[in-house]
C-alpha cells in the first residue's frame, strides 16, 4: 500500500480519481537522494502498484528542483533502514519496479533533474517538464571514469 506513514523523504498525497502524487522532499539539498530516499524510491512504484486505490502515480520534486542526484556528503549510509538491501541491489529495484509498474507513472519535472534524478524522471511513462527543467546525466564523472579516459 502507498501509505504516507511509510515514507520520510517522499510526501504521498492521494488525490481524486485515483491519482497519487509523490513529492521528493529534501528541500535543503534540492531533493538529492540520500540513503533513506534511495530506499523509499525502490519501494515507491511497487507500493503504488499494490494499492488498488491508486490508478496513476505522479512523481515531482518539492521546491525549485526535481532531484539533484545522489547526496554523497555527510555519509550516505547514515539513514539506511535496518532491512535495506545493498545499494546496488536497491538501485536495480528502483529501475525494475518503475519499469514493471502496471499503472501509469508520470514525472512532473521542475528545475534540476541530475544523475539519478534525470534517469528516474526519464524512465517514467510520461515526462512533463516545466520551462525551468534542466536534465543532465552527471554519472560520467563517477567510478573512476576520468582515470579510464586518461589510460586510453
Amino acid at each position: 500500500m502507498l501509505k504516507p506513514s511509510n515514507y520520510e523523504t517522499i510526501l504521498i498525497d492521494h488525490r481524486d480519481h485515483g491519482v497519487a502524487v509523490a513529492t521528493l522532499n529534501r528541500l535543503e539539498r534540492l531533493n538529492a537522494v540520500n540513503r533513506r530516499m534511495h530506499y523509499e524510491m525502490a519501494r515507491l512504484t511497487r507500493d503504488a502498484a499494490a494499492d488498488d486505490s491508486v490508478k496513476a502515480l505522479v512523481i515531482t520534486g518539492a521546491g525549485r528542483g526535481f532531484c539533484s542526484g545522489g547526496d554523497f556528503g555527510g555519509g550516505l549510509d547514515a539513514e539506511a533502514p535496518e532491512d535495506a538491501p545493498p545499494m546496488m541491489q536497491e538501485a536495480i529495484q528502483i529501475i525494475e519496479n518503475l519499469l514493471d509498474c502496471p499503472k501509469p507513472v508520470l514525472s512532473a519535472v521542475n528545475g534540476y533533474a541530475m544523475g539519478l534524478g534525470a534517469n528516474f524522471a526519464l524512465l517514467c511513462d510520461v515526462v512533463v517538464a516545466s520551462k525551468s527543467a534542466v536534465f543532465a546525466d552527471t554519472h560520467v564523472k563517477m567510478g573512476g571514469s576520468e582515470r579510464a579516459m586518461e589510460a586510453r
